[in-house]
């Protein structure tokens, strides 16, 4: 009789752990689904890892938003347009249809493209090389622009600075309603030319404008443009502890449920917003007088816009940073509480993005989805 007892109170437990575990996925299942037609362009997809929109998806499928006429989840390796790996360093690329209908949503994740030396060899060096697929052509911004009425379009870091055509940068630039000054920069948790992250045409570039041999230690910020133009902030010299921060506006901060004032440091533009955009969060440089100093040389401001919103007969949003980049996104969707438990189990290091993932990026794209109808 005792056995039994035992027994049954053995198995009684294990229904319940395995109640408690199912519960986030049932729970889930219950919640509403929201369907939406979602455009996502990404030309920059060199490799099945997808970072540059599987982020932006994750968020997508866990808020149950389903794809358009399909009315399904969205696949990393499908669900865009752009340029898609094949086996065999093959590739195939998606164009945009010859007219967008009816989106809801246009999502620029990145646009900076595929290279030959990032497609078909392992590029350690991070040399530059001759482009595969790339850039946003005036065709292209014709159909979105047509495409934009009473919907929402987001556009990410790169959108603006790696268009290959004036003529399309500058619509672009009026759809977002900001002005792309040609600098990008990124913050490095190590300088050192061991770190395979710092390229060899970053240290070219350095070597070329200040005539010396890329000696670097430590952190900080790398700037540069198109007119091979370099600047290195180094943390405790021309950068201060605070390195980089994005600032919410109070408004902003209250719509969107963000945490304020994080570190961000991975990909960042230089920008200027129009008088009629609003500017949601802003980049500050804690630069030391000697990073002041530098800035000035180049003309360059120590904060900029971070996330800016355009209203009109269609709303826009600019993020002037590589946000959606993550390629430590779970591997389950479909459980609630999800970002909770992500939020509060990730911390704020300088050597990922996790945490402005959870704190900043996802409550962002959540909150921009409620008010899409």
């Amino acid at each position: 009789m005792k056995k039994r007892r035992i027994i049954k109170k053995v198995f009684i437990l294990i229904i319940v752990c395995l109640i408690i575990l199912a519960s986030p996925f049932i729970i889930w299942s219950t919640e509403p689904s929201k369907n939406l037609n979602v455009l996502i362009i990404n030309k920059t997809v060199p490799d099945n890892s997808y970072r540059e929109h599987k982020g932006f998806m994750w968020i997508l499928n866990n808020l149950k938003i389903t794809n358009g006429d399909s009315n399904t989840s969205f696949e990393y390796d499908n669900s865009y347009y752009g340029f898609f790996p094949l086996a065999d360093e093959n590739y195939s690329i998606k164009d945009l249809p010859e007219e967008i209908i009816n989106p809801n949503l246009i999502y620029m994740a990145d646009t900076y493209g595929v290279y030959k030396e990032d497609f078909y060899k392992n590029n350690l060096s991070r040399n530059k090389s001759e482009i595969i697929y790339g850039g946003t052509k005036v065709d292209e911004v014709e159909k979105i622009k047509k495409s934009l009425n009473d919907n929402t379009i987001i556009g990410e870091f790169n959108t603006l600075t790696t268009t290959t055509d004036v003529e399309a940068k500058e619509a672009l630039e009026d759809i977002f309603g900001l002005k792309s000054n040609d600098w990008i920069g990124r913050y490095f948790s190590d300088l050192s030319e061991t770190n395979i992250e710092i390229t060899s045409w970053m240290k070219e570039n350095y070597a070329m404008e200040y005539g010396l041999k890329w000696s670097f230690k430590g952190a900080g910020i790398v700037l540069v443009n198109s007119k091979s133009e370099i600047i290195v902030l180094r943390k405790g010299v021309e950068l201060g502890k605070e390195l980089n921060k994005v600032i919410f506006t109070d408004n902003a901060q209250e719509e969107f449920k963000v945490k304020n004032k994080l570190n961000y440091y991975y990909w960042f533009e230089i920008t200027q917003s129009d008088k009629d955009t609003d500017v949601l969060a802003k980049y500050k440089l804690d630069v030391t007088e000697e990073g002041q100093a530098l800035m000035k040389k180049y003309d360059l401001p120590v904060e900029f816009p971070a996330i800016t919103r355009k209203k009109g007969n269609y709303t826009s949003y600019y993020f002037s940073g590589d946000f959606a980049d993550n390629n430590s996104i779970p591997k389950v969707y479909n459980a609630a509480g999800m970002r909770f438990f992500n939020k509060i189990t990730t911390f704020d290091e300088d050597t990922n993005q996790d945490y402005f993932y959870w704190n900043v990026y996802y409550p962002l794209i959540e909150n921009i989805i409620k008010n899409i109808n």
